[in-house]
């Protein structure tokens, strides 16, 4: 329990706010036997009167014991998210950058936002719940 204590406190350092464990095979790791995990940062970047800009960054970290020992790159990873904007529901593919992936996109509510972040590492769906428009990420 400490670990993961230890794991958050450094993710919430970074600005990532939550983590998911995900397996990925020892050979693709660059730290053998560490546990891998999902993390997404949220922030928005401008706001005009009837939409909000946000970005959204998903990464893969390695953690050995209790030390963050930097991220992973994975080939064959998917990561969108997925929300109901005004009634329209919207599908959003996030862009392999270098170790992240990154997702840009605009919403037309001052409404809470529900969304969903979804990872898919080797046929593995990890679902990621988000609200955006709380108050709680950078810009808001």
């Amino acid at each position: 329990m400490k670990r993961l204590f230890i794991f958050f406190l450094i993710l919430l350092g970074l600005n990532y706010i939550v983590a998911q464990e995900i397996l990925v095979p020892e050979k693709l790791k660059t730290i053998p036997n560490s546990q891998c995990y999902w993390a997404y940062s949220v922030e928005r970047v401008n706001t005009k009167h009837d939409s909000y800009n946000y970005i959204i960054t998903v990464n893969v970290a390695q953690i050995d014991g209790a030390w963050y020992r930097g991220t992973l790159k994975l080939k064959d990873g998917t990561v969108y998210c997925r929300f109901n904007d005004k009634g329209i529901t919207k599908k959003i593919q996030f862009k392999k950058s270098r170790k992240n992936w990154i997702g840009k996109f605009k919403i037309y509510t001052k409404k809470t936002l529900p969304l969903e972040i979804v990872a898919n590492y080797n046929q593995q769906e990890v679902i990621m719940p988000l609200n955006l428009n709380e108050g709680r990420y950078p810009g808001e």
